[in-house]
């Protein structure tokens, strides 16, 4: 391979612990050869179990590493950094990053002379090869520079126990019907934006009677059928750009974690996408740009997209469709998120709130610390303290990254 250096097929003392990263309740098999044909054992090693690795030999871009006499692993299912026994480890990424640990010190060799430079704690590096020298891995982050695993240490993909939401690597894609129209019941920015047009109080941005009374008026007006309903013909007529009709419904906040960050950095890439709304009106049903508001429920949305969740049922594009408004219960109630007691909880949590009427939960907020939350609550995106006078019967605590 182009810019590799060429290793040949031999067997290397290497020194270090492996662990399983597959597919958890399932194993991968045990090898009597590093070589094909191989030939299995007919054992399987668990996914997230740890085994002390020996020696190791280089086959094309990964290696295979040595347990005991003719028992080999597959280093393609195999992490040099701890994994979980109830998470996946996603295959398709192309595991080519560390992080230091420490003051590294970068060598223009594998097990060769010290350059004098080093490689910053905590930073993460791409590497481009891998080489066994020295019972240790090195890992080339470029031309003649390379660092040990002494202090490189390999990253794997940081990833939720698999019976709660996943994380995702690769942005998410907006799930509903993209162009929906606006019927009875409807809310959301296109129906805020159409109360505003019409000249009608869009404080609540809810598609009422009145609402489709005025809309059908209006299309009466303009040559269109006098449905009440608000299709893409109206919208246009209304003098609002054809292609925000769909735009508005498929905006999905971009991802803002790579494949490689932690679980704190998706914390606070979801605090961070939730800060960028601040200021913004409260809009009843909303969930979309920060060009424009969120009710409590849609900006969470929003800000677990941000960080790599999903958290289907719920979406964006549904929040905005008649009988969504209260998506807070629907996230209260999911068990696809790990549910923790008030004193447990921690910056990056879901607090939930209960309405002192009815006692049912008609609010979210997410957690910052210090008993402080960022919410939409009327009339804008604000930092709050975590119970005032308004909202005070914290009724649960959900914690999105486990």
């Amino acid at each position: 391979m182009a810019g590799q250096t060429t290793h040949a097929a031999t067997e290397q003392a290497f020194t270090s612990t492996g662990w399983v990263s597959y597919v958890p309740n399932y194993g991968i098999e045990l090898w009597k050869s590093p070589t094909a044909p191989h030939g299995t054992t007919g054992r399987k090693l668990p996914n997230g179990s740890a085994w002390k690795i020996s020696a190791a030999v280089r086959e094309g871009d990964h290696y295979w590493y040595k347990l005991g006499t003719n028992q080999w692993m597959d280093g393609r299912y195999i992490a040099l950094s701890p994994v979980a026994k109830d998470r996946s480890v996603d295959q398709s990424i192309k595991r080519n990053v560390v992080r230091i640990s420490g003051t590294a010190p970068i060598y223009s060799t594998p097990n060769g002379k010290a350059t004098g430079k080093s490689l910053k704690n905590a930073s993460y590096w791409q590497f481009s090869d891998r080489a066994v020298a020295g019972k240790h891995m090195w890992f080339k982050v470029s031309a003649n520079q390379w660092v040990k695993d002494s202090w490189a240490k390999e990253v794997v993909p940081y990833q939720n126990p698999s019976q709660f939401y996943q994380v995702n690597y690769k942005q998410i894609k907006p799930t509903g019907q993209v162009g929906y129209n606006l019927v009875r019941g409807s809310e959301g920015i296109k129906t805020w934006l159409t109360l505003r047009a019409l000249g009608l109080n869009s404080s609540y941005a809810n598609m009422s009677a009145s609402a489709q009374n005025a809309v059908a008026n209006f299309q009466r007006n303009h040559g269109l059928p006098a449905t009440g309903i608000v299709n893409q013909a109206t919208w246009v007529k209304m003098g609002f750009a054809a292609s925000s009709w769909t735009s508005i419904d498929s905006w999905i906040y971009p991802l803002q974690t790579p494949w490689y960050a932690d679980r704190s950095a998706h914390i606070e890439a979801m605090i961070k996408a939730a800060y960028s709304y601040l200021g913004k009106p409260y809009i009843v049903g909303a969930s979309t740009s920060t060009q424009y508001g969120n009710d409590c429920s849609g900006l969470v949305t929003q800000a677990l997209y941000a960080a790599g969740i999903n958290p289907l049922p719920v979406s964006s594009i549904q929040h905005a469709q008649p009988g969504n408004e209260w998506n807070s219960r629907l996230l209260a109630a999911s068990n696809k998120f790990k549910h923790v007691s008030y004193a447990d909880r921690q910056r990056g949590d879901l607090i939930f709130y209960t309405s002192p009427y009815d006692g049912r939960v008609w609010h979210v907020a997410i957690y910052l610390g210090n008993n402080q939350v960022i919410e939409s609550w009327p009339p804008r995106v604000m930092v709050q303290p975590i119970k005032n006078s308004q909202r005070s019967w914290v009724t649960g605590v959900a914690r999105p990254f486990v």
